[in-house]
């Protein structure tokens, strides 16, 4: 088998010029095809077929009949090689329709994708849901890849950092309102940093109603700006949000 490859490969090699360059112009005309087109070329094949002459006929089978193991090996090692190098050329030639391609050309194809029929879109699902686990895997894999070395922009930055954020649940009790936030949307402080801001020491008593870790309070963004104009935050718990104490036969078995 060896052998064979390599007679075809050499007897590919051997063709001349004009046969490489009709396979590369068939490799861009085949891209470039409607799907119009491509089924009028089928139609075309279908009735050459059909419309052959007896002679004809009758010549190609005895070609097949008369062909020696040797000469099918030839042929078979030749067409792998001529679709191994026609499958390179057609790629090839989308790399360089691709890059060549003028943002005319490039709306009238996102065009005509979107104005793809049902039928057509059911043909390519099911072409992809029968396609090889081996291609499913190169094709996952290359996507992930690619996303990975994307670069983000200002905006997608913000947005991934934000989801980031929010998978975490509110953390953060407020020892004024008792409201439950983000640790982002609050900030720390404490009883000797009020009282470096002039707060008296009833003023602080009344808007730390929740016990600080480590002396430490973390105060919401609306508390904040009633505390910094040293006035007491309308929903502070001193001004009887608080829930009133449990009495000792409730919270017996339950707390």
């Amino acid at each position: 088998m060896d052998d064979s490859s390599t007679d075809g490969s050499s007897e590919e090699e051997s063709r001349p010029p004009q046969a490489k360059k009709k396979r590369v112009a068939d490799a861009g005309r085949e891209i470039n095809a409607t799907p119009e087109k491509k089924s009028a070329e089928a139609e075309r094949k279908r009735n050459a077929r059909k419309n052959a002459t007896p002679e004809k006929k009758a010549a190609e089978a005895s070609r097949k009949q008369n062909a020696t193991p040797d000469k099918k090996a030839d042929e078979a090692s030749r067409k792998r090689n001529a679709r191994r190098t026609a499958s390179e050329e057609r790629k090839a030639a989308e790399a360089d329709r691709k890059r060549n391609a003028t943002p005319e050309k490039k709306a009238d194809e996102a065009a005509r994708k979107r104005n793809a029929t049902p039928d057509k879109k059911a043909a390519e699902a099911e072409r992809k849901r029968n396609a090889a686990p081996e291609k499913k895997d190169a094709n996952a894999k290359r996507k992930r890849s690619t996303r990975q070395g994307k670069k983000l922009s200002p905006y997608e930055k913000l947005l991934e950092e934000y989801f980031n954020v929010i998978k975490r649940s509110p953390s953060s009790i407020c020892s004024c309102c008792g409201g439950l936030f983000f640790p982002e949307s609050t900030s720390t402080t404490s009883e000797e940093t009020l009282k470096t801001k002039g707060c008296s020491d009833t003023f602080i008593t009344k808007i730390l109603h929740v016990s600080g870790h480590d002396n430490i309070h973390r105060l919401c963004g609306t508390c904040k700006a009633s505390v910094k104009n040293q006035k007491v935050p309308r929903l502070a718990l001193v001004n009887g949000f608080d829930f009133p104490d449990i009495p000792e036969e409730l919270r017996v078995g339950y707390f």
